[in-house]
């Protein structure tokens, strides 16, 4: 049944001893090993990673010269787009062996397959999934420090309980620590994506490690799920960051999203409606179809996954020449521009005036409002789409 991708692979994700023969299978998949080998037959196993472990796979016992290779990605699925792991004769002569320390979360497929034409007949897999050894910022004077602006991927399920959050009422998770520091008063985004597989908490904490310790804030669960998230102005300091798990059986891995600017002037866009502003001041960024010369304010929106948003100052409202252009991450030349428009042809009341339809990405999102050519003035800012 596992000759190929079409049917019921054996799932392999638990670790164990797997035998089979193939002799009836046949060359579907070529190794990425570099090596020049006559075709022979071929297995597939799935491999599902929730968080990070620690696998080790060989073909020890098997009754012909074997060799394993690892694959992912790909939208169509197995055997995946991405050659990751392969090996031939790391077990002993004839047998092949694949240790992947902290292997990262995801699906994979595992092809077992004959280093020759003739290399087939009675296999046995051997199959280690275990829990990553203790994570390095298991405790606060641990703390692993978050530097640029992005995605970090941690686990807690190796991790020992010394966290009682503020924001739940049991006690007992699992936690990891992480460390940053501002320069100056900056807007801080944090989120926990646990991929809905355990109930994290997310908890920012300042002063010397210890019981003196100040919460800063607190957030159980966000995003419509277990997830967590904070987003708010910090000063200038050292903060600490604890990922907690709601129970003692909540545990996992899990992609820490950081982010922090400059930028902590404009309005927050708290849902689809009207924002009135005025532009006035000096022009820190432009948008790629206009506004060099312009004063601009901004909006902004912290999302929890990417959407599709609507603004527009198509009204009467709003009394000189728009630009407006949605930029991720932080309103300075830092960020990155996800749209841009000047003219709204569409517009019925003064095509001079913007509308932009933008995805925008999970965590930050700055709505520039500008002029075009030195334009400033009254302006309504209408969302939609949240």
């Amino acid at each position: 049944m596992n000759d190929a991708c079409g049917g019921t692979l054996p799932d392999i994700s638990s670790g164990g001893v797997f035998t089979g023969n193939t002799c009836a299978a046949a060359n579907d998949y070529a190794d990425s090993c570099g090596a020049t080998r006559a075709a022979s037959p071929d297995v597939v196993f799935q491999l599902v990673l929730t968080e990070a472990r620690d696998v080790v796979i060989d073909t020890a016992g098997s009754a012909f010269d074997a060799m394993l290779f690892i694959r992912h990605g790909g939208a169509a699925g197995c055997p995946g787009t991405m050659a990751d792991r392969c090996d031939d004769n790391s077990a002993g002569s004839g047998q092949a062996r694949i240790q992947w320390n902290a292997m990262p979360m995801g699906t994979y497929w595992v092809i077992l397959d004959g280093a020759g034409a003739g290399a087939r007949g009675d296999y046995v897999l051997n199959v280690s999934v275990a829990d990553p050894p203790a994570p390095r910022n298991d405790t606060c004077a641990t703390a692993a420090p978050l530097g640029a602006p992005g995605i970090y991927a941690g686990s807690t399920t190796a991790a020992t309980d010394d966290h009682v959050p503020s924001c739940v009422t049991t006690t007992g998770g699992r936690d990891v620590w992480y460390s940053f520091t501002l320069g100056g008063r900056e807007l801080v985004y944090l989120d926990v994506n646990d991929g809905a597989a355990w109930n994290s908490v997310l908890e920012v904490r300042r002063g010397p490690c210890g019981a003196a310790m100040a919460s800063v804030a607190c957030n159980d669960n966000a995003c419509g799920g277990n997830r967590s998230q904070w987003y708010g102005v910090l000063d200038r300091g050292t903060y600490y960051v604890v990922v907690d798990g709601a129970t003692a059986a909540d545990r996992g891995g899990f992609n820490l999203l950081y982010q922090h600017t400059v930028c902590t002037a404009g309005v927050e866009i708290t849902g689809s409606g009207n924002y009135d502003g005025t532009t006035g001041g000096g022009s820190a960024r432009r948008g790629s179809c206009g506004g060099r010369t312009a004063g601009e304010d901004y909006l902004w929106r912290a999302m929890c996954a990417p959407r599709e948003v609507t603004a527009t100052t198509c009204n009467a409202t709003t009394n000189y020449d728009t630009v407006l252009y949605w930029v991720a991450g932080s309103c300075t030349d830092a960020g990155t521009e996800l749209g841009c428009n000047n003219d709204d042809a569409a517009c019925s009341v003064n095509r001079n005036r913007s509308t932009l339809t933008t995805t925008l990405r999970q965590g930050l999102n700055f709505l520039s409002v500008d002029g075009y050519f030195g334009a400033t003035g009254d302006d309504r800012v209408t969302i939609s789409g949240l």
